[in-house]
């Protein structure tokens, strides 16, 4: 799945974001787990932790500017930038259970990223490993 493409600065801020607020503030240790599926039009990626969780009440405000916790830029500007870029069915899902973990997943299509010779470009060949 390496030659598709996946908007710049989406899974940095996600994975950062279970790390900061949900690992950090755990007692222990905890795991953040990315996963990608790929159907036959979309990729669905799921940024999944195992900490403190969120209460549900605070969900959706999480993806209004300003009203997360840190800056509460992150998430929103993500969140907004999917949906600006793919349209209003897209943008960040989350699920979250207190002191069990938080699921943010996000939908993108399907779209390889090749030059008018057939070859990879950009942000999709930078991450080429073969």
């Amino acid at each position: 799945m390496l030659g598709y493409q996946v908007p710049v600065l989406t899974l940095q801020p996600l994975v950062e974001n279970a790390i900061k607020h949900g690992i950090r503030p755990k007692d222990g240790t905890g795991t953040v787990y990315i996963k990608v599926k790929a159907s036959e039009n979309e990729m669905l990626f799921s940024i999944i932790d195992d900490g403190v969780g969120i209460n549900k009440d605070k969900i959706q405000e999480i993806l209004l500017p300003g009203l997360g916790s840190g800056h509460g830029i992150g998430l929103s500007n993500v969140h907004k930038r999917l949906k600006s870029l793919f349209g209003k069915d897209y943008g960040l899902q989350i699920e979250s259970d207190v002191n069990k973990g938080t699921c943010v997943y996000f939908r993108v299509p399907l779209k390889i990223s090749v030059d008018d010779k057939g070859g990879l470009t950009g942000e999709a060949q930078s991450a080429d490993c073969r």
